[in-house]
C-alpha cells in the first residue's frame, strides 16, 4: 500500500488509543528523561540546547498547499538560520513536508526524495535551502518519524517551522513512513495527527534532542506546538533563551530576523575551529583529539564552552568529530578582546594551514581574516584573530595538518559524539472493566496529490 492515501476508519481509534497510552507511560517514568533537560523536565522533556556553536541540526520545512504564497519567505528564513552556522563546523539534514515528508539530499539545490536512505547531514559550509513546491496537507507525523528513523542519526537540534495545524497521520504505527495515509481538515482528524505527532516528537526529545517549534502566520494553534516541543514560550524581549526555549509564535516577516537572532545567541562570542587530517594516502579527514587552547586578554562574564569560571583568561578542548567549538560572553558587548589560539602537536603530523573567516551577527555578513600561523619549536602552532573577537562575532577557523612521519604516531582513545538513550521499562497494567463506546468517525474525503 506504498504511497497511498486513505479513507478514515476505525484503525484512527486504535492508533490514538496507542497513542494516548504511550504518551501516560512517559509520564509514569518521566525520571528517565536523559541528562541536561529543560526547566520544565517533568511536564515536557525537552533537553536544553548545548550553549555552543558547532551543532548539527534536523531542520524540517513545511511546504503544505497553505504557505504557498510564502515558500520564498521561508526559504530565505532557512537559509539565514544555516548561513549562521556555516564555518563552525556544523552539518544540517533538512526534511521538508506536507501531506508526506521528504528527504532534501544535495546541497545543490536538487534531489528531494521520500527514500529515509536520502535523508543525510550535509556541511551547512555547502547548503543552500530551496523554495519547496508547496501542496497538499500538513503531516507532522510523518516529518517527525523521519527525523527520529534518520540513518544519519538524531541531531541535537531539531528545528520544525510549520504555519498549521496537522491534518494528516501516517495510517501504521510506529514505522509508518512510506506507507498509507490519513488526511482531512476535520478537527476529528486534526486531534488524531497532533496525537501521532505528539508521540514521534517524544520520541525524539528522549534521544536527546532538542526541539524548537516555530509556528509561523495566524493560524497554527499554539496548544499543538506546545505538545510537540515543551512549554517555555520565546518571546521578544522575554527571560527564555533559545537555548531554554521550546517554541513561539511570529508573522513570515519576523522569520527571518528570529532564526538569526538564535544563531547569533548560539554563536556569539565564540572561536570554532574545524580540523583535517590529511592522511600518508593523501586522503582526507575529521582531527580527533587534538589539544586546541585559547587565551583571550580580557575576562569574560562567561565562558559556556567549556563551561568554567569567568576569570580565567584562557579555555582548552580537544576536538570531537574533527570540531572544537569555545563559546564565552563579553563582559562589554563593544569590547573586541584579542584571541589567540595554541594547537599542541602530535607525534608524526606537521601543521600545514589555518584560514579564518569572522561572521558579525550585527550585520550578518561574512569576511575572511588575514591569520599568519607559527610553528612553535616543539612542533605546536599558534595564531592571533585579527582586532580580536567582539560580543556580535564568531570567528571560524579551518586547521589542515598533514601526516609526515607514520611510525611517529601513537594510539590514543578518542573521544566520540554519542546520542543517549533511554531505556522504557516494561510495566504490569491491570485491564479497566469493558466499556462501550461510541465514537463519530469522520467523514471520507479525498485528496489530492501531493
Amino acid at each position: 500500500m506504498r504511497n497511498q492515501i486513505v479513507t478514515l476508519g476505525h484503525a484512527w481509534a486504535r492508533r490514538i488509543v496507542a497513542a494516548v497510552a504511550f504518551i501516560g507511560l512517559l509520564c509514569v517514568v518521566g525520571a528517565v528523561v536523559p541528562n541536561g533537560t529543560s526547566a520544565t523536565p517533568l511536564t515536557d522533556g525537552n533537553p536544553d540546547l548545548p550553549r555552543r556553536c558547532g551543532l548539527d541540526m534536523t531542520l524540517i520545512i513545511d511546504r503544505s498547499g497553505s504557505i504557498k504564497e510564502q515558500s520564498a519567505t521561508v526559504a530565505a528564513a532557512s537559509n539565514a538560520l544555516v548561513q549562521g552556522l556555516a564555518g563552525t563546523g556544523s552539518r544540517v539534514q533538512v526534511i521538508s513536508f506536507a501531506t508526506r515528508a521528504t528527504a532534501f539530499d544535495d546541497a545543490n539545490g536538487d534531489g528531494d526524495n521520500e527514500d529515509l536512505e536520502d535523508l543525510r547531514f550535509l556541511p551547512a559550509d555547502e547548503l543552500v535551502v530551496p523554495e519547496f513546491p508547496s501542496q497538499g496537507y500538513t503531516n507532522w507525523d510523518d516529518a517527525l518519524e523521519m527525523a527520529r528513523r534518520s540513518p544519519a542519526g538524531v541531531a541535537p537540534l531539531t528545528v520544525i517551522l510549520t504555519d498549521g495545524n496537522p491534518t494528516a497521520l501516517n495510517f501504521d504505527s510506529p514505522n509508518g513512513h512510506g506507507g498509507p495515509v490519513g488526511a482531512n481538515a476535520d478537527p476529528i482528524t486534526q486531534n488524531l495527527a497532533n496525537a501521532a505527532a505528539v508521540v514521534e516528537a517524544t520520541q525524539l526529545k528522549l534521544q536527546g534532542t532538542h526541539m524548537l517549534a516555530v509556528g509561523v502566520g495566524n493560524s497554527v494553534n499554539d496548544t499543538r506546538l506546545r505538545g510537540i516541543s515543551g512549554n517555555e514560550q520565546i518571546k521578544s524581549g522575554g527571560a527564555v533563551t533559545f537555548a531554554e526555549g521550546d517554541w513561539t509564535l511570529v508573522d513570515f516577516g519576523e522569520l527571518k530576523t528570529l532564526l538569526e537572532d538564535f544563531t547569533r545567541e548560539l554563536c556569539a562570542s565564540s572561536l570554532n575551529i574545524t580540523k583535517t587530517e590529511i592522511t600518508a594516502e593523501g586522503e582526507s579527514r575529521p582531527g580527533n583529539g587534538w589539544r586546541m587552547n585559547l587565551e583571550l586578554d580580557a575576562e569574560p562574564a562567561t565562558w559556556t564552552s567549556p563551561a568554567q569560571p569567568s576569570d580565567n583568561l584562557s579555555a582548552s578542548l580537544e576536538t570531537v568529530d574533527g570540531k572544537a567549538n569555545f563559546k564565552w560572553s563579553n563582559a562589554d558587548v563593544a569590547s573586541t578582546p584579542s584571541a589567540t589560539v595554541t594547537e599542541e602537536a602530535l607525534p608524526g603530523w606537521t601543521f600545514e594551514s589555518v584560514s579564518c573567516t569572522r561572521r558579525d551577527f550585527g550585520t550578518n555578513e561574512t569576511t575572511p581574516l588575514e591569520v599568519r600561523a607559527e610553528t612553535l619549536a616543539d612542533g605546536s602552532a599558534r595564531w592571533s584573530v585579527p582586532d580580536g573577537i567582539s560580543g556580535t562575532d564568531s570567528v571560524n577557523c579551518s586547521v589542515v595538518n598533514r601526516l609526515t612521519d607514520p611510525g611517529a604516531t601513537t594510539t590514543t582513545t578518542v573521544p566520540t559524539t554519542t546520542v543517549p538513550t533511554t531505556t522504557v521499562p516494561t510495566t504490569t497494567t491491570t485491564q479497566p472493566t469493558t466499556t462501550t463506546t461510541t465514537t463519530t468517525q469522520p467523514t471520507t474525503t479525498s485528496v489530492p496529490p501531493t
